[in-house]
């Protein structure tokens, strides 16, 4: 198992520096192969999210307190029946005013690239929405170790605000982990409150609350209350069950509107997003990253063979294989954006 993080990010004077690190996933599960379909949620905390996330994965590795972004997962972490591999972008970037590269965090034996990022008031916000949510199905926020209910309000604000890709505008659900001492603590309750916490938050910036979502996050965000009297490894069990149910409704929800991405789309695409973050351009799209070289024929006899080797019979050839091949032929020799005229 891998200790070297994905992301980097320090700050320094001069200026702030993002840094991808090639993740070697079979390290990280044998399951994660580049054609698979993970569930990905994204975690956003300090220690607390540490404790727990280093019950939940069991004895294949153990996570540090850090600064950066690591990807973890383990053949305990399953999802829709035991099938699916969850994949956990774990994110403890923080916006200290410095934040020097620790050199026992590089690993000379990946590739790395890195990018100028400018300077965002809530860095951790922003690259939480424009790279990690749109393929995240749950975006889990511990609340104490994000200083406390309207603290995490003020980030959830911000993260509202951040642009999304225009066709990709899927957002993932929240959980929200609070740590409680009440034998009574109603989730539900809880749950609506943080949405007014979080329009609250958005009236206070003034003018500026016209780039925000309007009620952001409503039906999306649930609050699981976690007892402090219970050990780490019971609350640990009923953080992974809450969460194992989430990620299996967003699942469903994305299969049927064809949104499930691969592990090699995830890797190259967040790359691809950290590069258009880099340049504070909000243009990112889907279509075009996912085929930057547009209309190619390169790999068109071998993927005609494949196919018409699945066919049962020559029988299908007429009505089903030919009018397939001529839609596909036709619609990658559309010009761009003619999709749907």
């Amino acid at each position: 198992m891998s200790s070297f993080p994905w992301l980097t990010f320090v700050t320094s004077p001069g200026g702030n520096t993002l840094t991808y690190h090639e993740p070697p996933l079979s390290q990280l599960d044998p399951a994660l192969r580049n054609d698979c379909k993970p569930s990905i949620v994204t975690f956003v905390g300090r220690r607390s999210k540490t404790v727990l996330l280093n019950q939940m994965l069991g004895d294949t590795v153990t996570v540090p307190v850090h600064r950066d972004v690591f990807l973890w997962s383990s053949p305990r972490l399953r999802t829709l029946g035991g099938c699916a591999p969850l994949l956990v972008i774990d994110c403890g970037v923080q916006n200290s005013k410095v934040q020097p590269l620790n050199p026992a965090l590089s690993d000379p034996t990946r590739a790395q690239t890195s990018w100028t990022v400018p300077k965002i008031s809530n860095f951790n916000a922003a690259l939480c929405g424009r790279v990690f949510s749109p393929f995240s199905n749950v975006l889990c926020c511990f609340v104490n170790d994000l200083g406390g209910p309207k603290a995490v309000s003020r980030w959830l604000a911000d993260l509202s605000a951040v642009p999304r890709s225009s066709d990709l505008p899927l957002v993932p659900r929240v959980l929200l982990i609070v740590e409680t001492t009440s034998d009574t603590f109603d989730e539900t309750v809880a749950a609506h409150r943080f949405v007014a916490h979080v329009e609250d938050a958005i009236r206070s910036y003034g003018k500026d609350a016209e780039q925000y979502t309007t009620r952001p996050f409503e039906g999306s965000m649930e609050v699981l209350g976690l007892h402090s009297s219970k050990s780490n490894a019971h609350r640990a069990q009923t953080l992974k069950r809450r969460l194992v149910a989430m990620c299996d409704m967003s699942t469903r929800e994305r299969a049927s509107t064809l949104t499930q991405f691969s592990c090699g789309h995830f890797l190259s695409l967040t790359k691809q997003m950290m590069a258009c973050f880099s340049n504070n351009t909000n243009d990112f799209q889907l279509a075009s990253a996912t085929r930057a070289r547009g209309f190619s024929t390169s790999l068109l006899e071998s993927c005609l063979v494949d196919f018409l080797q699945q066919l049962p019979s020559q029988v299908w050839l007429w009505h089903f294989a030919a009018p397939i091949i001529a839609s596909a032929l036709l619609l990658s020799s559309y010009p761009p954006r003619a999709h749907s005229k």
